[in-house]
C-alpha cells in the first residue's frame, strides 16, 4: 500500500507538478522555458527515480531514496532564479510546497525500512497529499475563474467571479492549517476532521462563485470545475470518516486523488497542451469521453469502499477506467505534441 500511494505521488503527481511549473514559471517570468538537453536531463532524473523504485531490492536503499528524491529538488533548482529575477514573489509558496514534498519523501522512504522519525511512512504520504492539495487550491483559484470567465466571454455571456477577499484567505488558509496537522502527525485527529469539513465547506463556496453551472456545454472548462469539486467533496468526506466512520478514510483519500489530482490534472493538460500548440480550445470527443471516464472511476473506486460494489472488482475496475482515461488522452495529445505549432512557430 505505502508502494502504490508513493509512486502515485511521487512518480505520477510528482511529474504533473514539474509539467505544470515547467510551463507555468515562463508565463509568470517571461522567462525562456526549459528545453532540449536540460528538459532531458530532468525528465531522466524522474525515469531513474521510477526504476529504482520498481527494482529497488536490488540496491542499497539509501542509492534508492537518493535517486528517488532528486527529481523534484532539481526542478525547483531549474526554476527558481527565473523566479526570483522576475521578482514573482507570490510563487515562492511553490518551491516551499517542493522542499517539503522532498523532505517527506525522505521520511517515507526511512519508515519502509522500519525507521520512523516524526512522521511514519503512512504519516508522511498523508501530509504530501495534503500539500499537493493546497497547491491545486492555489493555482486553482487563479485558473479556474480566469478560463471560465473566458469561455463564457467567447459565448457572449458576460459574468463577474464572485471572489471575496475574507473568504480566500480563509479557504487557502484553512488548508495551510490542515498542512500544519499533518505535518505534526495529527492528520486522523479528531481536530483534524472538524477542520476538514471546514476547509470542505469553503471550498465549496469558493467554488460556487465561478459560475460552473454556466460550462456545461464546455467540457473543457466545466472538467476543472469537476476536479475543484472533488477536493472539496474530498476534505469533506475526509472530516466525516475521521468524525463517523473512520474505516471509510481510504475513500476519502481516494476521492481527492483519483477525483480531485486525477480530474484536474486531466483538465489542465488537455487544456493547456491545445493553447500551447496554438489549436483551438475545444476537447476532441474521445477527451470529453476520457473527462467522463475519469469521474465514473472514481465513483466506482467509492462504491467499493463503501461496500456497494465487491471491494476486489471495484478497484480493478476503477483501475482500468484511469487507465483508459490517460491512454485516450495519449491517443489524442500524442501527435499533437510531436507536431509543429498550428499557427507557426512561437516566439
Amino acid at each position: 500500500m505505502v508502494w502504490h500511494a508513493h509512486e502515485m505521488i511521487y512518480g505520477f503527481t510528482a511529474a504533473v507538478i514539474g509539467g505544470f511549473l515547467l510551463t507555468a514559471v515562463p508565463n509568470w517570468t517571461k522567462a525562456r522555458p526549459i528545453r532540449a538537453w536540460p528538459l532531458m536531463v530532468l525528465f531522466s532524473l524522474w525515469l531513474v527515480g521510477r526504476l529504482v523504485m520498481h527494482c529497488g531490492s536490488l540496491l542499497p536503499w539509501g542509492i534508492v531514496a537518493a535517486l528517488d528524491m532528486v527529481f523534484l529538488p532539481a526542478v525547483g533548482l531549474s526554476l527558481l532564479p527565473a523566479v526570483i529575477r522576475g521578482s514573482s514573489v507570490r510563487n515562492y509558496v511553490f518551491f516551499v510546497i517542493l522542499a517539503f514534498m522532498t523532505l517527506l519523501n525522505g521520511f517515507i522512504h526511512v519508515g519502509m525500512q522500519g525507521y520512523v522519525l516524526w512522521l511514519d511512512a503512512h504519516q508522511a504520504l498523508r501530509a504530501a497529499l495534503f500539500l499537493i492539495c493546497l497547491m491545486i487550491t492555489i493555482f486553482g483559484g487563479r485558473v479556474v475563474p480566469m478560463f471560465t470567465r473566458n469561455a463564457l466571454k467567447v459565448s457572449e455571456v458576460d459574468v463577474v467571479m464572485r471572489v471575496h477577499p475574507l473568504l480566500e484567505k480563509a479557504s487557502l488558509g484553512s488548508v495551510f492549517i490542515l498542512v500544519v496537522f499533518a505535518l505534526i502527525g495529527q492528520a486522523e485527529s479528531a481536530w483534524m476532521g472538524w477542520l476538514a469539513l471546514m476547509v470542505g465547506a469553503l471550498h465549496l463556496f469558493r467554488l460556487f462563485g465561478w459560475h460552473g453551472h454556466r460550462t456545461l456545454r464546455m467540457p473543457i472548462v466545466w472538467v476543472l470545475h469537476a476536479g475543484y469539486g472533488w477536493i472539496a467533496f474530498g476534505f469533506l468526506a475526509y472530516g466525516l470518516a475521521l468524525l463517523v466512520e473512520p474505516s471509510f478514510i481510504l475513500v476519502a483519500l481516494h476521492i481527492l486523488t483519483i477525483g480531485g489530482i486525477g480530474t484536474m490534472t486531466l483538465a489542465m493538460m488537455s487544456r493547456v497542451s491545445l493553447g500551447h500548440t496554438g489549436h483551438k480550445l475545444q476537447a476532441a470527443k474521445a477527451v470529453v469521453a476520457a473527462y467522463a471516464l475519469l469521474q465514473v472511476a472514481v465513483l466506482v473506486r467509492i462504491a467499493g469502499g463503501l461496500g456497494w460494489l465487491d471491494y476486489t472488482h471495484a478497484i480493478a475496475l476503477s483501475g482500468m477506467l484511469w487507465s483508459t482515461t490517460f491512454a485516450l488522452f495519449s491517443a489524442v495529445y500524442l501527435p499533437i505534441l510531436l507536431r509543429p505549432r498550428a499557427d507557426g512557430p512561437a516566439d
